[in-house]
């Protein structure tokens, strides 16, 4: 039976954890958790039989007791990654399953590549899109000979008008101080596809974007700092927060009314409780008055060293969430979107990849669920089972193409 910690037990540390007790609970066993919030320290101490010496509320603590499992999975704030990655390898972890991003800083991300390889460790970073079977299908069909030479690469990515108010304006992500730019913090899935499918390391960068509309000046007569602190204009805005996050019925609400301990702090709030909370608390700001400055719309485009063009459309914009890929070869092309996979021969005939199913709609779940699978038998068996494992390396090579999309960007 292997060992693993987790240091971070939110909503992806907690998810991981749920994923090896289903899937390799015969195989995995956690034994130390590490996180600053007591409630959670008890709660998931509890649940996974962790001895309370086990359960720490100091990072500092929690690496000073050295290697104290086979494997960690490191799941804490953006901001927290690249220290804690570090610590790790200095420490002694051999096998650690990294959230993305590593750092904002390229040179930060490069350091732990570097360390990674001078300890002999092995790091996975969690760009979890590459081991759905969904995108796993665009691959294959980019390599099959199918499309003949690719030539270029097309990611849309939708985060659609909620999700983005809700992460990017009012929650962990709105500000690139304490997190990092939306491009990075939202699209390095996206940057990692388009690497993945050009099968190829970039050679050039450009890109364009701004704060288009989340500002100031689109604040209309009557708004208030807080939605539900008299705002005039509360019932007819879109991104009103009592309703995004308590009124809208079943039938519209959108995912994120079901993430109560994010929104506030607790599992299970009254309805009293969430009304008090979100009169002065973060995700109850009006998302024209608040201090978020990270671009809502954003375009980068790559040229690859094999010739391959790959293009990125970032947008805070429309009704739902959702990424549409693009693989245009010589001899054809292969399009996905909503969950469906279509590949086009030019005038020879058009065959369905993939119909929409409950696997495509949910390719990020089943995707966390490969990435631990590769995770678990990496601690287990010393390799993986996934021909696509995103060791340190790649990412170093996804993560610069942001950095590089945010220079040019800010160059204009």
């Amino acid at each position: 039976m292997k060992t693993v910690a987790c240091i971070g037990v939110g909503n992806r540390g907690s998810k991981y954890l749920l994923e090896l007790k289903i899937f390799h609970k015969k195989e995995v066993k956690p034994v130390a958790i590490c996180d600053i919030i007591p409630a959670k320290l008890d709660r998931f101490g509890k649940k996974y039989k962790i001895a309370k010496d086990m359960r720490f509320s100091s990072d500092e603590d929690f690496f000073n007791r050295g290697p104290i499992a086979d494997g960690l999975i490191i799941s804490t704030p953006d901001r927290e990654h690249f220290k804690h990655a570090k610590r790790a390898l200095e420490v002694g972890y051999k096998i650690i399953l990294l959230e993305k991003p590593v750092s904002k800083d390229i040179e930060e991300t490069k350091e732990i590549a570097r360390l990674a390889e001078e300890k002999g460790a092995k790091v996975i970073v969690c760009h979890v899109l590459r081991y759905s079977n969904y995108y796993l299908t665009l691959k294959n069909a980019a390599e099959s000979g199918a499309l003949g030479r690719v030539i270029s690469v097309e990611q849309r990515e939708n985060v659609g008008y909620f999700h983005f108010a809700h992460s990017y304006v009012r929650g962990e992500w709105h500000n690139e101080a304490d997190s990092s730019p939306s491009i990075l913090a939202k699209c390095c899935h996206d940057l990692d596809l388009i690497y993945w499918f050009a099968g190829s390391k970039p050679v050039s960068v450009d890109s364009y974007g701004d704060l288009f509309f989340f500002n100031r000046n689109n604040a209309t007569a009557g708004a208030t700092e807080y939605c539900m602190q008299g705002c005039k204009c509360q019932r007819k805005c879109p991104y009103d927060a009592e309703a995004f996050y308590i009124t809208d019925n079943v039938f519209e609400a959108k995912f994120i009314k079901y993430m109560p301990t994010t929104v506030f702090g607790k599992p299970n709030p009254t309805k009293k409780e969430k009304r008090e909370i979100l009169r002065t608390g973060a995700y109850g700001k009006c998302v024209f008055l608040n201090d978020n400055d990270v671009c809502d719309h954003q375009e980068v485009n790559i040229l690859f060293e094999n010739g391959v063009s790959g293009r990125l459309t970032m947008t805070a914009f429309g009704e739902r969430c959702e990424r549409e890929t693009r693989i245009v070869g010589t001899k054809g092309e292969v399009v996905a979107r909503n969950g469906k996979i279509v590949l086009e021969q030019y005038g020879i005939k058009r065959k369905v990849l993939r119909n929409r199913d409950i696997w495509s709609m949910l390719g990020h779940i089943e995707g966390d669920i490969r990435t631990v699978h590769s995770f678990a038998s990496l601690l287990t068996t010393g390799k993986t089972e996934h021909k696509y494992v995103t060791y340190i390396n790649d990412t170093v090579v996804s993560h610069q193409m942001a950095h590089d999309a945010e220079i040019s960007r800010k160059a204009k």
